[in-house]
């Protein structure tokens, strides 16, 4: 509910009254998270590539593992990105050891990183995810 008022001066006066304890607390928490996002009318988006030719963030890779003939699918993706963990798709850290190994291959190579071990990994295809 909003009443309009004169101040002091004559002129009007806005002042807001809830009568839901729980808007105030959302608005107040939408106030903070826009306060500590910042301006963002300079931010600039980056368009991903039509074709992807190299591993990049938010591309979609195709692994095989020679050593146990396995085969993956996964979207190489932030750490946030893992911990929020998309519905039906494997994301692979780009901070984790394959995904650093991982980050401006190109199709057809081999890689190896080590987890406890050292691991190799072909990179058999890649596409937009």
């Amino acid at each position: 509910m909003v009443e309009m008022g004169l101040d002091k001066e004559g002129g009007h006066q806005r002042q807001e009254h809830h009568d839901n304890a729980g808007a105030v607390l959302v608005e107040n928490q939408a106030r903070a998270e826009l306060q500590r996002i910042g301006d963002l009318r300079g931010v600039q988006l980056i368009e991903p590539p039509e074709q992807v030719t190299e591993v990049v963030l938010g591309a979609r890779v195709f692994l095989e593992f020679p050593d146990s003939q396995e085969s993956l699918e996964a979207i190489i993706g932030a750490p946030d990105d893992v911990q929020a963990s998309i519905p039906n798709r494997m994301v692979i850290s780009n901070q984790s050891p394959i995904g650093k190994a991982l980050i401006g291959k190109q199709a057809g190579q081999e890689i190896t990183y080590r987890v406890g071990t050292t691991q190799k990994v072909v990179i058999t295809s890649l596409t937009k995810a």
